[in-house]
C-alpha cells in the first residue's frame, strides 16, 4: 500500500504534465492566430494598393517597394501619418494637393533623376 503523501505527489506531477501539455498545446494555438491574422492583414492590405493602383499588379517587389517609400516617407505623408497616430479625424486633401488619375506602369528613375529631369524642363521652359 502507498503512502498517502506519495500518492498526493504521483497525481500532482500528472496534473503538472497534462496543465504543460495544455499550455504547450495553448501556446501554439496562439501563434498559429497570430500568423493567420497578419496573413489576412497583409493580404487585405496588399489588395487595397493594388485597387488604388491597379498599375502595380505589373511593379516587381523591388519597383513598389521604392514607390511605397518615396511616397509614404514624403513630409506630407507623414504629418499625416503623425496626425492619424494621434487621434485626430481624417480630413479632405488640401486644395494644392492634386491626385495623378493614372501611374506610369514602371518605375524607371530614381527621385534624384526625376527632380533632375524635372529641373532641366523647367530651366528650357523659362
Amino acid at each position: 500500500m502507498k503512502h498517502p503523501k506519495l500518492t498526493k505527489l504521483e497525481n500532482l506531477s500528472e496534473q503538472i504534465q497534462k496543465l504543460a501539455e495544455q499550455k504547450r498545446i495553448a501556446e501554439q494555438d496562439y501563434k498559429e492566430y497570430v500568423q493567420k491574422t497578419r496573413l489576412r492583414r497583409i493580404s487585405k492590405r496588399g489588395a487595397m494598393i493594388e485597387s488604388i493602383l491597379p498599375e502595380t499588379v505589373e511593379f516587381t517587389d523591388t519597383q513598389l517597394k521604392k514607390l511605397l517609400e518615396m511616397t509614404l516617407l514624403s513630409g506630407y505623408a507623414r504629418k499625416r501619418i503623425e496626425e492619424m497616430m494621434s487621434g485626430k479625424p481624417l480630413t479632405e486633401e488640401p486644395a494644392a494637393v492634386k491626385t495623378v488619375p493614372s501611374a506610369p506602369t514602371a518605375v524607371k528613375s530614381t527621385p534624384a533623376e526625376t527632380d533632375t529631369a524635372d529641373y532641366k524642363a523647367q530651366e528650357e521652359t523659362t
